[in-house]
């Protein structure tokens, strides 16, 4: 590589990576569905999410902090490709953050079909019965659903 090329492609990068050290991607439930009232008993979107998150009244389902947990090494590996994503010059710092926005939140959703990968307490008989289903946090997916991310 000639070293003009290699000084614009060390400046195009650097520029990037300014881009997003300037920014971050935020994963979860938007301002836009946070208040919405689905819910039978009047809670909003957010007001489920927190009681099943932290465990407010309800058995803690973490859909958020349990998975990142779980799969910091994915997250970390989707990191990484997109930062070397940006030095090859094949994207931008806008597209990369949110395609690692895209990974956290399908991270989360993944939670809600294997039952928090595997750790979230079972439904108890009562429930099972009432909802006519076993599985915790799938009912309508409204929930799942409202989970998503944005670059800010």
């Amino acid at each position: 590589m000639k070293p003009e090329l290699f000084l614009q492609k060390s400046l195009d990068y650097a520029k990037e990576l300014k881009k997003m050290k300037a920014k971050g991607v935020k994963v979860g439930i938007t301002k836009e569905t946070a208040s919405s009232r689905v819910y039978g008993n009047g809670w909003t979107v957010l007001q489920n999410g927190i009681a099943h998150e932290f465990g407010y009244g309800v058995p803690e389902r973490s859909f958020i902090r349990l998975p990142f947990r779980l799969k910091r090494a994915e997250i970390k590996k989707a990191i990484d490709a997109e930062f070397n994503r940006i030095l090859e010059g094949k994207s931008g710092a806008e597209k990369s953050l949110n395609l690692i926005g895209i990974t956290a939140r399908n991270i989360s959703v993944m939670a809600f079909r294997t039952q928090g990968y595997g750790n979230w307490p079972a439904l108890d008989d009562a429930t099972i019965a009432a909802k006519g289903s076993d599985k915790p946090l799938i009912d309508k997916g409204i929930l799942r659903n409202a989970i998503t991310w944005e670059v800010d």
